[in-house]
């Protein structure tokens, strides 16, 4: 194979595993920062929380789709790895760019929640 073959190879194999771990952290994580509490989820709560979690896998895949037709030719080993590095280094900033961004989301939804009330045990 070519060595542009083993970068596309590669920048794909890390990009996907990158957007599918914060992907999995949202989804694990973004109830809990909604409503605050550690309770399971009302289906509401839920149904944001994956929603915007499809919205995160369709972004995200969709620009590393889109970049990888951008960059250099890779004759060697030396540019394969510089290209590579400077593809993946892009795309993880835009994927801790669209990380933050639900996490603001998931902040206004936060805000715009009902509180929940817990009885007073005393």
């Amino acid at each position: 194979m070519t060595t542009m073959i083993w970068v596309y190879l590669g920048y794909l194999a890390i990009c996907i595993l990158v957007t599918v771990m914060v992907a999995r952290t949202l989804r694990a994580h973004g109830p809990v920062f909604i409503t605050g509490t550690n309770s399971p989820p009302t289906p509401i709560v839920s149904a944001k929380t994956h929603l915007l979690v499809v919205g995160f896998y369709l972004i995200c895949l969709g620009l590393i789709a889109f970049a990888l037709k951008f960059g250099g030719d890779a004759a060697d080993a030396k540019t394969g790895i510089e290209l590579i590095s400077t593809k993946i280094g892009g795309m993880i900033f835009i994927i801790g760019f669209m990380h933050f961004t639900m996490v603001a989301i998931f902040a206004s939804i936060k805000k715009e929640a009902k509180p929940i009330y817990v009885a007073d045990p005393n």
